[in-house]
C-alpha cells in the first residue's frame, strides 16, 4: 500500500487524533526522520511545501496561544533560512521527544542529554534606581517602581542589566516599561517646566497628557517629544549605531540636528548615528512591541543581530564562525521560553552550537 504523503489535511488530523494507524505511523516516521538527522538532514528531501501553511499558521497559533494572531503570508521556502519557531517547537512538544530518547545504548549522549546541561534562564523581572546625592544603588523586585507625584529632589536613573526587564511609573504619571540592558536617567528638573529623560537602550513609553509640558526623551543628540502618547525607542551604541522610534498611538515629533519628523501611528524612524542617514518605515514585517508583549519575533533577521537579542535576555556572550555571519532566519516564540527551546530550534536549521559556560558559541563542526 502506498505511503500516505505528509500534508496539511493529515497533521492536522494528527493533532486532532483522527489520524488512521497508517497516517499516524506515516507522521511518527517522517518525525522520526528529521530526529534522527538533526543537523545533517536536507530540508530540501522534507516535503516542505504541503506542511510548512500549517506549522506557520494553525500550529504558532497554540503554540503562543495568543487567538488574534493573524496568519502571514507564505513566500518561498530557502533551505538555508528556514526557520519557523512557531512550527520547530510545535513539533517537539506536539509529536513529543519520544524517538530522541530511544537511541541505543552506547552511542553518543542523546540531544536531548546535550540540551539538560543548558543552564541559561529568561531574565526576570526586577531593576535598579540610583539617586546621585545617596550615592547608591538600590535593587527592586517583583512589583514595579511607582514615583507618581513623586519630587525629583537630584538626578534619577534606572537601570536593567542583561536579564532584567523593570516597569515604572514616572513623576508625572507616565509609565515606562525598559528592556534589558538599559539605563534611563531623570533629570533633576524634571516635571518642571518639561519632561526630559535620557534613554540608552531600549524602553516603551506611554506617556501621561500634559499640554503645558513636553515629554522629550534624549538619545544620542536626537530629541523624542510627546505630549501623550506611546512608543518605542530602542539604541544599543555598543551593538548598532541605529536609533529606532516606533509610534503605536498618538504623535510625536522627532528633531535630527536641523531636521524635524512628525510620525503616525504605526511608522518606524530610524536614524544612523554614523552616516546621519534617515528614514521612515511603513508597512512592517516584524512587530515592534513584541519584547513588550513576552515574545521574540524575527523575519529574515541576521544570526548576529538575533543572537544579541537573546544573549541580553538569557544573559550570556556569545561567538559566531564567519560562515554565520549572513545566515537569516525567521521566527516568534515566547521570552519565558526555556534557553533549551532555543538550542533546539539552533540544532534543528542547520547551526552547531557548543556551550562553554557562559559563552555559546556557534561554528560548524568540520
Amino acid at each position: 500500500m502506498t505511503k500516505p504523503k505528509i500534508t496539511e489535511e493529515i497533521l492536522r488530523k494528527y493533532v486532532d487524533n483522527q489520524c488512521s494507524a497508517q497516517e499516524k505511523i506515516a507522521v511518527e516516521s517522517w518525525y522520526n526522520h528529521i530526529s534522527k538527522q538533526r543537523i545533517n538532514a536536507k530540508v530540501e528531501d522534507l516535503d516542505l511545501d504541503s506542511i510548512d501553511h500549517y506549522l506557520r499558521n494553525a500550529f504558532q497559533d497554540k503554540i503562543i496561544q495568543k487567538q488574534d494572531s493573524k496568519p502571514k503570508p507564505l513566500r518561498s521556502i530557502k533551505p538555508s533560512v528556514y526557520w519557523s519557531a512557531a512550527a520547530l517547537i510545535l513539533v517537539f512538544t506536539v509529536i513529543s521527544l519520544l524517538y530522541w530518547q530511544r537511541t541505543e545504548t552506547g552511542k553518543t549522549e542523546t540531544f536531548q542529554q546535550q540540551i539538560s546541561k543548558t543552564s541559561f534562564s529568561p531574565g526576570t523581572f526586577q531593576g535598579t534606581i540610583i539617586h546621585d546625592h545617596k550615592d547608591e544603588a538600590a535593587k527592586i523586585n517583583q512589583t514595579p517602581l511607582n514615583l507618581e507625584k513623586t519630587s525629583i529632589n537630584d538626578q534619577v536613573q534606572l537601570l536593567t542589566a542583561n536579564g532584567e526587564e523593570f516597569e515604572s511609573t514616572l513623576p508625572d504619571g507616565t509609565r515606562v516599561r525598559m528592556n534589558a540592558g538599559s539605563s534611563l536617567r531623570i533629570t533633576k528638573a524634571f516635571n518642571q517646566e518639561y519632561r526630559d529623560v535620557y534613554l540608552e537602550g531600549e524602553a516603551y513609553f506611554h506617556v501621561a497628557k500634559d499640554p503645558n509640558r513636553p515629554f522629550i526623551v534624549h538619545v544620542a543628540g536626537t530629541k523624542i517629544q510627546a505630549l501623550g502618547t506611546a512608543f518605542n525607542v530602542k539604541y544599543y551604541p555598543s551593538e548598532n549605531p541605529i536609533i529606532k522610534t516606533f509610534l503605536e498611538e498618538g504623535s510625536i515629533q522627532i528633531q535630527q540636528q536641523e531636521e524635524q519628523f512628525i510620525l503616525k501611528p504605526g511608522e518606524l524612524f530610524e536614524h544612523n548615528n554614523q552616516s546621519g542617514a534617515n528614514q521612515i518605515q511603513r508597512n512592517l514585517k516584524v512587530n515592534q512591541l513584541a519584547w513588550k508583549d513576552g515574545y521574540f519575533e524575527f523575519n529574515d533577521s541576521s544570526l548576529p543581530e538575533i543572537l544579541r537579542e537573546l544573549a541580553r535576555w538569557y544573559n550570556f556572550s556569545f561567538e559566531i564562525d564567519d560562515a554565520y555571519q549572513n545566515k537569516t532566519l525567521s521566527g516568534k516564540f515566547k521570552r519565558n521560553q526555556p534557553f533549551s527551546d532555543v538550542i533546539r530550534i539552533l540544532k534543528f536549521s542547520g547551526i552547531d552550537v557548543i556551550q562553554n559556560q557562559q559563552t555559546l558559541i556557534l561554528q560548524p563542526n568540520t
